[in-house]
């Protein structure tokens, strides 16, 4: 059976009216490109993640910000009143008597006179016989700012007890202004509550 159409069964090759004219491969190839350098750019640009709290007033946030700075007093109240500044490990070896040896030859190594001086655990020697502790230069360099800062070296090394409860203090705070970045001041006050808790 053959359908009838009104249609011809020819095909018009001439081009139709209002056509753009061809592009040359030139332009295909400038357009491509040109739209691949906006995709790189696109890919690369600043994208902001998306806040995870509804904003808040700024009367509650100074508010929240107010009962952290309470909590942050409590917990240094709370370090400094029952905290000893005491050393009972072989660790403070190499912290205190690195930060000593910092802040008077800018380096946290020496070279023992003899090799049957005692040298703690916590010290490595290199091949050269000098002998460094196996921490970082952070602590080290905090307890010699103590000791510079101070007017007797006995108080700089009171002072270079006090280093790591006010670091932990320092922590809390940090944790509370990170999390309210991302999240409510409500959260940020319990991450400040669990870092001060750990």
């Amino acid at each position: 059976m053959h359908q009838v159409t009104e249609e011809s069964g020819l095909i018009a090759l001439k081009p139709a009216e209002n056509v753009p004219p061809m592009l040359t491969i030139d332009q295909v190839l400038e357009k491509a490109r040109v739209r691949a350098n906006l995709r790189e750019i696109a890919a690369t640009r600043e994208r902001r993640l998306p806040s995870l709290a509804q904003a808040e007033p700024l009367f509650v946030r100074l508010l929240w910000l107010v009962v952290a700075a309470a909590l942050i007093w409590g917990h240094f109240y709370l370090v400094k009143s029952y905290w000893a500044p005491s050393h009972p490990g072989v660790d403070q070896n190499g912290y205190q008597v690195g930060g000593k040896l910092f802040s008077e030859t800018f380096s946290t190594g020496y070279k023992p006179a003899n090799p049957f001086i005692y040298v703690g655990w916590m010290w490595v020697q290199t091949p050269d016989g000098w002998v460094y502790p196996k921490y970082p230069l952070g602590i080290p360099v905090l307890d010699a700012v103590c000791i510079w800062l101070a007017p007797t070296i006995h108080q700089g090394v009171v002072w270079s007890y006090m280093v790591s409860p006010v670091c932990t203090v320092l922590a809390a705070a940090a944790m509370f202004l990170m999390l309210r970045t991302v999240a409510s001041s409500f959260a940020a006050v319990l991450g400040l509550i669990l870092m001060a808790a750990n």
